[in-house]
């Protein structure tokens, strides 16, 4: 089912979804004293692993064996790793807010990268004035300077973060992985099949 515009339900889910990432940031900035911010990344990163590993074993979802599959999915996991790096990295430099900010601008490069990559998702003059004013919304806000512990390198860092955060999400339309159902089990095992 293809959706082309955001319901009700689609608003409430994003918000939530957004209010917890937003915690998230805060919970590792209150952590960054005591663990370095690319073990924290790797930690959450390996926990997070087993617990879906567990996932895949009880729920016998087949692991697929296509070479241009997992080729797609080691990249996928490599642009990951970066962007949470990225992340971590901010956070520990600059002050949560600013690293909130730039990287939710994520949804701006994606759009950028579907405009050149993918049919049918262009921008439109509206569509193009709001990245704009996005920008520079951006851009005004991270020259205040002042207070707190504002770091040009962490601002940085986060922004490019965030053009990582794009680069996942355009693998996963573009590259081998989307041959993979959402629901492995329902397609039988075809996800484990290498496409003739």
């Amino acid at each position: 089912m293809t959706k082309t515009r955001m319901d009700a339900q689609g608003a409430a889910f994003l918000t939530l979804f957004s209010l917890i990432l937003g915690a998230n940031q805060v919970v590792m900035k209150l952590t960054s004293d005591g663990l370095s911010p690319v073990f924290q990344s790797g930690l959450r990163s390996l926990v997070a692993g087993a617990f879906i590993g567990l996932w895949i074993v009880v729920r016998r979802i087949p692991f697929p064996t296509d070479r241009e599959v997992v080729r797609a999915g080691v990249v996928l996991g490599l642009l990951f790793a970066f962007e949470f790096i990225c992340l971590y990295v901010a956070v520990d430099r600059t002050t949560v807010s600013r690293v909130s900010i730039m990287f939710y601008t994520m949804p701006v490069h994606l759009s950028l990268m579907a405009h050149f990559l993918l049919p049918g998702e262009r921008l439109t003059a509206g569509k193009s004035l709001g990245l704009v004013l996005c920008l520079v919304s951006v851009a005004v806000v991270m020259a205040d300077r002042g207070g707190g512990e504002a770091d040009l390198v962490g601002d940085i860092v986060a922004f490019i973060g965030a053009i990582g955060w794009a680069a996942v999400g355009m693998m996963l339309r573009l590259s081998a992985v989307s041959r993979i159902p959402a629901n492995p089990r329902s397609s039988g095992s075809s996800a484990s099949r290498p496409r003739s």
